[in-house]
């Protein structure tokens, strides 16, 4: 485990370190083998590899967008998946577009699947990716991209952030495509 340097505020996910407090949380850019999936936790650029991973998927793609933790009485948790497929230029140009939010706060889960080939990247509010579908290709990509084969260990205690500067962004995303939504529970 790395942390940031002390004073840093936590991004998406923080971590006690006695002595010095709340700091973000980073896992040191490794990944690993859990029976029929892989684990990434990159410590940056979370979309990019995102994106270098959905160049494994046969597209189109459905996008799935769990809001965990709403900020406002208005909005409720649930969760929302895109009425249309999305095609590999789309997926990209929808990542970019949000790429602070998904990165920077820790109120979703984030679902990109390839319905074609049942393969999917969940990008999930421990700032991990969980990776369902050709597995020696996405370990092919991960170690290209500099992630090293290793334990994924999440911190404890640890705590998810929610950054109200970021709110529009969830407003703007959700008003800007057509959504599914369905309720966490049940």
């Amino acid at each position: 485990m790395e942390t940031a340097e002390s004073g840093t505020r936590p991004r998406r996910l923080g971590a006690f370190v006695d002595g010095v407090g709340w700091v973000e949380h980073r896992y040191g850019r490794v990944w690993q083998r859990q029976d029929d999936h892989l684990v990434a936790a990159p410590d940056r650029d979370q979309v990019g590899l995102i994106l270098r991973l959905s160049e494994e998927l046969a597209e189109p793609f459905r996008v799935f967008y769990v809001l965990l933790v709403p900020r406002d009485d208005e909005e409720d948790e649930g969760r929302f998946e895109l009425t249309q497929c999305l095609a590999r230029g789309d997926l990209a140009a929808f990542l970019r577009r949000y790429r602070e939010l998904f990165e920077n706060d820790g109120r979703h889960h984030l679902w990109i699947v390839s319905p074609t080939t049942n393969s999917s990247i969940v990008y999930d509010q421990h700032n991990v990716l969980y990776l369902h579908g050709p597995l020696d290709r996405f370990a092919r990509s991960l170690g290209e991209a500099g992630l090293t084969e290793g334990q994924v260990v999440f911190p404890s205690p640890h705590s998810h952030h929610y950054h109200q500067e970021l709110d529009s962004m969830v407003d703007d995303m959700l008003a800007r495509y057509e959504w599914r939504r369905s309720p966490l529970s049940g």
